[in-house]
């Protein structure tokens, strides 16, 4: 998602139905370094978050919010229940098991960056908001394991990405841990697999094919960087790594359902979860009038669709090697594929 979540438009569509609210809050766009961290004595520690013009504070409106975590003993479930009157923290949760299992190295948990927040100006309660999904998926990723990344637990991450403290802190509470493992291995079991998001990625493959045919057409004439991507390569990108032609730098080292195969896999094994057999569509309940961050999600019905509590990692049409018969997007565009396909069954 590449959405303008710093602008006021955003914020009204996401929360507020559409309208704009009685009273406005702020927003900040997360920047390098907007991690959360307390900065006792120096509000100018808080200028990773850049207001929306609008606001009527600045980034030092950030400060008790820091602050209070940093006085808040996680391992105490009543203190942390009142850390949570000023911060939705399941709506943050939900954020990074997406950052974990698409690989975001370029957002929050890996390099605090990429965020971004809102208070609502009515409860003066605060949101974490997630965006510019491009470096997912493997794209441009740097790691020790090379291609061995997708089996890396999520637990290894606190250590090695001390920096999200937001996220590893609440990881240091039982139920916090449980929360998050059972939304992982939920989102493992019913959409992030070779199963529902293949297909549904597949979708989305087909429905841009044209476009993207047309665009490999034409003659560059924007200035920028000319990677040479072909368009059979929009397809083989779906499968298999692909580097940019023109060797300038441009690739991405996974195939887009490479990646979830290999991810969806890596979870499944360790906590021993089987995945759905059929593709699961929306809860017959989902609503699309707005979005209410943190509130009730349905679990209950994530077997909507007739798909079957059982299985494997690898039940979808194609498997990780295999090319689809009459399937002939370039590597940021197929990541953005992904992650959409994420974000609009879980918005729903």
């Amino acid at each position: 998602m590449l959405d303008d979540i710093t602008e006021f438009s955003y914020i009204n569509a996401l929360f507020h139905g559409g309208k704009a609210p009685a009273k406005q809050g702020l927003l900040y766009d997360g920047m390098s370094g907007a991690d959360f961290l307390y900065h006792p004595g120096n509000l100018d520690g808080y200028a990773s978050w850049a207001p929306n013009a609008a606001n009527s504070q600045g980034y030092e409106a950030l400060d008790p919010l820091c602050k209070a975590f940093n006085e808040t003993n996680v391992a105490d479930n009543a203190a942390l229940a009142t850390f949570e009157n000023q911060f939705d923290t399941d709506h943050f949760m939900r954020f990074m098991v997406m950052e974990y299992l698409a690989g975001h190295w370029d957002g929050y948990w890996m390099a605090q960056t990429n965020d971004g927040a809102y208070k609502d100006g009515e409860t003066n309660k605060w949101y974490y908001l997630g965006q510019d999904y491009d470096a997912t998926f493997g794209v441009n990723l740097a790691s020790p394991e090379g291609m061995q990344f997708t089996s890396v637990s999520y637990k290894d991450f606190p250590a090695r990405y001390p920096g999200g403290i937001m996220i590893n802190r609440l990881l240091e509470n039982a139920d916090k841990k449980a929360t998050f493992e059972k939304y992982l291995t939920e989102t493992v079991r019913v959409l992030f697999n070779n199963v529902t998001l293949t297909n549904r990625a597949l979708a989305l493959h087909n429905f841009l094919l044209p476009d993207l045919e047309w665009d490999r057409s034409i003659t560059q004439q924007s200035p920028g960087i000319n990677f040479g991507w072909t368009f059979p390569q929009v397809t083989e990108n779906l499968w298999q790594g692909v580097s940019a032609p023109n060797a300038n730098g441009g690739g991405a080292a996974w195939g887009l359902v490479q990646w979830i195969v290999e991810r969806s896999a890596a979870v499944a094994k360790e906590f021993n979860i089987s995945i759905v057999t059929e593709p699961v569509g929306p809860p017959a309940s989902a609503s699309n009038n707005t979005v209410t961050p943190g509130g009730g999600a349905n679990t209950s019905s994530s077997n909507n669709g007739g798909a079957s509590s059982s299985g494997n990692s690898n039940t979808a049409a194609q498997s990780n090697g295999d090319k689809s018969a009459g399937m002939r997007v370039a590597p940021t565009s197929i990541a953005l594929v992904g992650i959409s396909a994420v974000v609009a069954a879980l918005a729903l």
